[in-house]
C-alpha cells in the first residue's frame, strides 16, 4: 500500500507534484501519462 500525504494540481500548470514522495509523474497538455518514475532509492515496490 502506498500513501499520499499531498497532492497539488493546477489548471495553468500541466506539472504537478507529489511531496514526500518517490514518485514522479508528468502529464500532456491533455491530461495523458508522459512519464512515471520510481526512485531506485526506494526498494519496497
Amino acid at each position: 500500500m502506498y500513501e499520499l500525504s499531498f497532492f497539488d494540481v493546477t489548471r495553468s500548470n500541466h506539472h504537478f507534484k507529489l511531496c514526500n514522495s518517490f514518485v514522479s509523474i508528468h502529464l500532456n497538455k491533455s491530461r495523458r501519462l508522459l512519464k512515471w518514475t520510481w526512485s531506485a532509492g526506494n526498494d519496497k515496490i
